[in-house]
C-alpha cells in the first residue's frame, strides 16, 4: 500500500514540499492574476499571509518572533553551545524536551527552552539555578507555574 501510495505521489510532482503562497483569499491565494495557475494554491481562503498578519497567535507571527529572537541573540540561539535537560520533575519524559542555549563569546547569556510533544499538560523544572529566568516566548497556556500545555513551548532567558 505505502509503495503503491508514493509511486502516486512522484506521478503527481517531483518536489511536493513546494507550494505557491498564499497572500491572501482572492482568486488563485492572490498568488497569480492567470485564469489557471500552474501549481494550485491549496487553502488559501483559510490559511493566507493577510489573515496571519492580523492574528497574534498565528504560525506567520509565531516565525517573526522566533526570528527576531534568534536575530538579537544570535550568540545564544545560533551559536551558542546546546546542553540537554531532562527536565521533568517525574523524570525522563519522551514527551518532554528541555535544553539551554549558552553563549558562544564568554557564557554570560543562556536560554532555556521547554518543549511539549504531547497532549497532555507536563510538569517541568528548570535546570539548577536557572529558575529566576524571564518568559520570552510561550506558546499555549498551561496554569501554573512549571507547567506547559499540550503542544507547546517556552523560551526563557
Amino acid at each position: 500500500m505505502i509503495e503503491r501510495a508514493k509511486a502516486g505521489v512522484q506521478l503527481v510532482a517531483r518536489d511536493h514540499a513546494r507550494t505557491p503562497m498564499n497572500w491572501d483569499s482572492s482568486k488563485n491565494g492572490g498568488f497569480s492574476t492567470a485564469d489557471k495557475c500552474w501549481m494550485l494554491p491549496h487553502s488559501y481562503k483559510e490559511i493566507n499571509v493577510a489573515d496571519q498578519e492580523e492574528d497574534p497567535e498565528s504560525v506567520l507571527n509565531y516565525y517573526r518572533t522566533l526570528i527576531r529572537l534568534r536575530k538579537e541573540h544570535g550568540d545564544v540561539f545560533t551559536h551558542g553551545a546546546f546542553d540537554y535537560d531532562e527536565g521533568s520533575k517525574e523524570g525522563k519524559s519522551e514527551d518532554l524536551f528541555v535544553f539551554t542555549k549558552t553563549s558562544a563569546k564568554d557564557g554570560s547569556k543562556k536560554a532555556v527552552v521547554v518543549l511539549n510533544f504531547s497532549d497532555k499538560t507536563q510538569s517541568y523544572s528548570l535546570p539548577e539555578g536557572e529558575d529566576k529566568r524571564k518568559v520570552v516566548l510561550e506558546t499555549g497556556s498551561a496554569g501554573g507555574e512549571g507547567e506547559i500545555a499540550p503542544y507547546s513551548a517556552k523560551i526563557f532567558m
